[in-house]
């Protein structure tokens, strides 16, 4: 999850491409946990008394929410072209209370399988496919023939003996 969130901070200005439903729901995750915590922060420092730390939460607060408003931007539009649908929808998120209820559908639908005029599927599981299929070199226990191992195989290619 922690990948998806720094690929969201990466993809930062990147309006063109598509974003699929783990990647946008991990930075909403990101997104919540860090607001709860920042307001955690400034409820229990204002009931010490702690103005001045309250007052510098505040300006973290301006500074989260500045630094977290495009990427925000950029993974919606994103996932709303993994639908098929155009960006600007998120527009009617600026409709109060209703807007963010109308857009919800797109946001959970899943992404189109095949590619559309946003590009082809976002596919976040390359680097888990490459552990899975790693080739690694091993010796028959009984013949004693170097093997390749490659992914579940469990026979010896020569003698057919189990590995």
């Amino acid at each position: 999850m922690f990948r998806l969130i720094i690929g969201c901070l990466k993809k930062t200005i990147d309006f063109s491409s598509r974003a699929d439903r783990r990647e946008y729901w991990a930075w909403v995750l990101f997104w919540w946990v860090a607001v709860f915590f920042l307001q955690f922060l400034e409820i229990a420092l204002g009931s010490l008394g702690v103005l001045q730390l309250v007052s510098a939460l505040t300006g973290y607060f301006f500074i989260f929410f500045a630094v977290a408003f495009l990427p925000s931007l950029a993974v919606a539009t994103r996932r709303l072209h993994d639908t098929g649908t155009s960006g600007w929808l998120l527009l009617i998120a600026v409709i109060p209370i209703f807007g963010p209820l109308i857009l919800l559908p797109w946001l959970v639908r899943k992404g189109d399988p095949k590619n559309n005029r946003y590009g082809s599927p976002p596919n976040y599981y390359e680097e888990e496919i490459a552990i899975d299929e790693t080739e690694t070199l091993g010796q028959c226990s009984g013949c004693g023939e170097k093997i390749e191992i490659k992914g579940d195989a469990v026979f010896c290619p020569k003698c057919g003996r189990p590995i």
